[in-house]
């Protein structure tokens, strides 16, 4: 299974991030552009897409057929076309509870 990474530097480097189970094909750039060629080159064959910022438009998922999850790094999914996600048969996760405990 291949599951690509597309924007790590919306992390501290200091934060280790692993190839989540079961992928033996794990990429991991450090940014990516906003563009519709960069982000499908970057995800050809995937089925896993893990990304903070990046844009996730129809466009893009019309493109990736292998495509099964996209994993947002973050709370926010407006930057993933969710009705896309849906027609294309692409899973989308966000980190629910993120940031939920308040400091006193």
């Amino acid at each position: 299974m291949k599951a690509v990474f597309l924007d790590r530097n919306t992390f501290s480097p200091t934060i280790e991030l692993p190839a989540p189970a079961g992928v033996t094909d794990w990429q991991v750039f450090e940014a990516t552009a906003n563009d519709t060629t960069t982000v499908v080159a970057r995800l050809q064959g995937a089925q896993i897409a893990i990304t903070n910022k990046v844009l996730m438009t129809r466009e893009i998922l019309a493109q990736l057929p292998d495509l099964r999850l996209i994993q947002v790094a973050a709370t926010g999914i407006n930057n993933i076309d969710a009705e896309a996600c849906k027609t294309h048969g692409v899973q989308l996760c966000n980190v629910a509870g993120y940031s939920t405990t308040t400091v006193p």
